[in-house]
């Protein structure tokens, strides 16, 4: 029968043990013989990849899906010329319409679990698929989402494609390939709501039935993106407390930051929280959101997590220690999560600070100052809150002080954004009032105007000050508008110290432009 010919042909192959016979066979035979398991030896299938590869121009679609399958389980050992990858991906584009949804789905899920660096094959694979996904079945679906997702390709074309067809069918996925689904997304970091909608009520009525990595995927899909969808959550409370300790230690740390965004803070998971959660293996990134995230949830005061964040800031951020600091946005999270401690602390522990928290903060002090440059008005405005949070005796700009290069440099950067309009009018009165607490030596007995004596150290302080202010009078219509009571309060007490009776608040407005401006 046909179907045997390739096996037959294997086992003459094993019998003969003859490499020299590869190179001869025809391309088509070859794809048949490497697609079959059992079919060649162990030590004819490089070999056997390596002469397919040099007949390029006789593949069929199939032929190209075969040989790529079996490039992934060779797992690097061919010895491939130059260009024959891009050689045979242009072969496959051009054989596309001869392949199916189903093996172009396997393809990709193949090439990224092998990690292989072929962008090129899943860049022509989407747009074939794209075309093709309103009639791709939900395993297919799943399996080209969570490729790319390993693959780091957050394709705005394909995603958005997968969504919509997912949406039609979201009943049909199954238990594990839902959470998947959903999480690819997140993973590339693509929000699609009715995606997301329509998944949301088919995920609480399965939550009895999702494994504990299935919910931590579904918690993380929804916590990226900050919605919180009430059957989500509700379901999410339900059942975390009963499954959360089967997960891995790197999950579980991700499943703290899901729920702090996600505000589902259960005391038995807090307490799984509290007993198992390891940190020595985190990345930096997870490691600074995790640290921020215990603070959110109420876990910076149990002594296990706090002996545990300890260790490990003085092992990330000693000066001689393995963060590389270069990109290490990741120590502002931890700074907001420092200053989030010191609050809890302070409001509920009677003001006791966690052990972590003097050495995490003087350990950051030399990577903040190199971030300090580049920090966006978001950023700036975070980290000066953060400060504000910290107990005055950490955080004091006194000169000679180990955070003294850290106000100059946070000094100079708000002073630039201020002056070229980057912050928003919310942004802006946050860091205001933060220089507000920090700096009570630039405005006291002044009225805010900087006109008076300020000690000579404090000169780059003082032009952050100015320039802050004169950028806040200036956006007062904005500043008016917020809706944030929290900024709102903020807002209230600058302008009692800042807009004097009779002066304008709007820079070149009229006196009476002062009342309107909500002095």
């Amino acid at each position: 029968p046909p179907g045997s010919v390739g096996m037959a042909l294997g086992q003459t192959l094993q019998q003969e043990a003859n490499e020299g016979r590869i190179p001869t066979l025809p391309v088509k035979m070859l794809g048949k013989l490497l697609a079959q398991p059992g079919a060649l030896p162990d030590h004819l299938l490089v070999p056997a990849v390596e002469a397919a590869l040099q007949k390029v121009d006789e593949m069929d679609g199939k032929d190209c899906v075969r040989i790529l399958h079996a490039l992934v389980r060779s797992g690097g050992a061919a010895q491939l010329r130059e260009g024959s990858l891009q050689s045979l991906g242009a072969r496959l584009s051009s054989r596309l319409d001869e392949i199916s949804a189903g093996d172009m789905a396997d393809l990709v899920e193949n090439m990224a679990n092998a990690s292989m660096p072929v962008i090129q094959m899943f860049a022509r694979i989407s747009v074939a698929f794209g075309l093709r996904a309103a009639g791709a079945s939900p395993p297919q679906l799943a399996k080209v989402a969570v490729a790319f997702s390993r693959a780091r390709l957050s394709d705005r074309r394909l995603f958005p494609r997968l969504a919509q067809s997912a949406v039609k069918q979201v009943h049909a996925f199954s238990n594990p390939d839902l959470p998947a689904f959903l999480a690819a997304f997140a993973a590339v970091g693509l929000c699609h709501e009715p995606l997301l909608t329509a998944a949301s009520k088919v995920v609480a009525a399965r939550a009895q039935r999702l494994s504990a990595e299935d919910l931590a995927m579904v918690a993380f899909a929804y916590a990226q993106f900050y919605l919180v969808f009430p059957v989500v959550v509700t379901a999410l409370r339900r059942r975390l407390p009963q499954c959360a300790h089967e997960l891995s230690p790197v999950r579980l740390a991700e499943l703290t930051v899901s729920c702090a965004r996600l505000e589902v803070r259960e005391p038995v998971l807090l307490g799984t929280f509290a007993r198992r959660l390891e940190l020595a293996a985190l990345s930096p990134p997870l490691f600074g959101q995790v640290a921020r995230s215990l603070a959110a949830l109420g876990l910076a005061s149990a002594p296990r997590l706090q002996e545990l964040i300890a260790r490990e800031c003085q092992v990330r951020l000693a000066p001689s220690g393995p963060e590389p600091f270069e990109d290490g946005e990741w120590v502002l999270d931890l700074l907001d999560g420092l200053g989030e401690a010191a609050t809890e602390c302070r409001l509920r522990h009677g003001g006791e600070c966690p052990i972590f928290l003097r050495a995490g903060l003087l350990g950051a002090a030399r990577p903040l100052e190199a971030l300090c440059p580049r920090l966006t008005a978001s950023q700036v405005a975070a980290l000066y809150r953060s400060f504000r949070q910290l107990p005055p005796s950490l955080v004091s700009p006194s000169e000679g002080a180990e955070l003294w290069e850290v106000h100059q440099a946070l000094a100079v950067r708000a002073a630039g954004l201020a002056r070229s309009g980057a912050f928003g009018a919310g942004e802006l009165t946050s860091t205001l009032y933060s220089q507000l607490c920090l700096y009570p030596a630039l405005w006291a007995g002044s009225a805010g105007d900087g006109e008076g004596p300020v000690n000579p150290t404090f000169g780059q302080l003082r032009e952050a000050w100015l320039a802050l202010r004169e950028a806040w009078l200036a956006l007062q219509p904005q500043v008016a508008a917020l809706e944030d009571g929290r900024l709102q309060h903020q807002n209230a007490l600058l302008q009692m110290l800042l807009v004097q009776e009779g002066r304008p608040a709007v820079a070149g407005a009229p006196p009476s432009a002062a009342a309107a401006a909500g002095t």
